[in-house]
């Protein structure tokens, strides 16, 4: 069986159609449930290529202690920032030989910027 990614790629040549694009960037607004990526299928993540064609580049995850809630820590308020992009997320990757696959590792001086920048402000 078809994954539904496998049939967009068949259907619309990527991932998603361009209409989903197109409608996020006039609607400011996208709803996106799980998604997977199929092994050795040969087709992009669409996760991926929904963060690099919208350039969402960072991903914010607090972490806070709910009260009444024990927790090995206690007076846990941190949050994450994380960049999207790059990194293994750059979907770089291809196969060297029979069982073996190479995935680069790609960290630009552009993007690094722009994630310290959103974290900082």
């Amino acid at each position: 069986m078809k994954t539904a990614g496998g049939r967009a790629i068949a259907e619309y040549g990527r991932p998603f159609p361009e209409q989903v694009i197109t409608s996020i960037k006039k609607n400011k607004v996208g709803l996106k449930g799980p998604l997977t990526t199929a092994v050795a299928e040969g087709f992009p993540s669409a996760n991926v290529a929904l963060r690099k064609e919208m350039y969402l580049y960072f991903n914010v995850r607090p972490a806070k202690n709910v009260p009444g809630i024990a927790s090995r820590f206690s007076n846990v308020d941190l949050v994450v920032i994380r960049e999207n992009t790059e990194d293994l997320y750059a979907g770089l990757e291809h196969t060297v030989a029979n069982g073996i696959a190479l995935s680069l590792k790609v960290i630009t001086e552009r993007a690094s910027k722009c994630i310290a920048r959103f974290a900082f402000e």
